[in-house]
């Protein structure tokens, strides 16, 4: 009967394993179900991005969000890749649920076996907020970010497309996320356009 017993629970802890194992690291999406022209950092995945580029983005200077550094206007040395910043909005608080602290996200399970219905094939969805980062030049896209950080740095092969192209301006959209749809109201809403020359 004891033998019995730990057989059965060495089952649910099997089982328990199998679905709380990640299907695959975040560095690792193929990009299958969302758009593969992207960069992903951070805790973004493909699916929040086809969610946020479903929702119209309308041009909002306060609740919109900026590259801070460098500067608007700023020479930028070809040398190295320039790491560009951004602030969160302040005229938008944060209300996403999984981040409010008010109430548990509909998907977290007090217990283990009720975890099959937050199964995801590219890993945890995201929540809070995420930023789209779209570098052009000449009206033509360069490079596009989905992030959840506040900062990029190009990765060498990208930084020689960003040199290349010598004149760039950027732009950055953003909007909060709740397993990986966009909470209603909270965006995309896109900020002041900021211009860099690479010299």
């Amino acid at each position: 009967m004891i033998l019995r017993c730990l057989r059965g629970a060495a089952c649910v802890a099997a089982a328990t394993l199998v679905v709380y194992a990640p299907a695959c690291k975040h560095d690792d999406h193929d990009h299958g179900t969302g758009p593969p022209d992207a960069v992903y950092q951070g805790t973004a995945t493909d699916e929040g991005l086809t969610a946020f580029e479903a929702v119209p983005a309308k041009d909002d200077a306060a609740k919109g969000t900026t590259v801070t550094a460098p500067a608007n206007g700023a020479k930028v040395a070809a040398a190295a890749p320039a790491k560009l910043e951004w602030k969160a909005p302040t005229a938008l608080f944060d209300r996403s649920p999984s981040s409010s602290g008010t109430r548990t996200s509909r998907y977290r399970a007090p217990f283990p076996l009720e975890g099959l219905r937050s199964a995801h094939a590219h890993g945890a969805p995201m929540n809070g907020r995420a930023y789209l980062l779209v570098l052009k030049s000449g009206g033509t896209s360069v490079v596009r970010v989905f992030t959840t950080d506040t900062s990029y740095t190009p990765d060498n092969a990208t930084w020689t497309m960003v040199k290349t192209a010598k004149s760039i301006t950027a732009t950055i959209s953003s909007a909060l996320f709740d397993n990986n749809n966009v909470v209603q109201g909270s965006g995309p809403f896109v900020g002041t356009a900021s211009s860099l020359t690479i010299e």
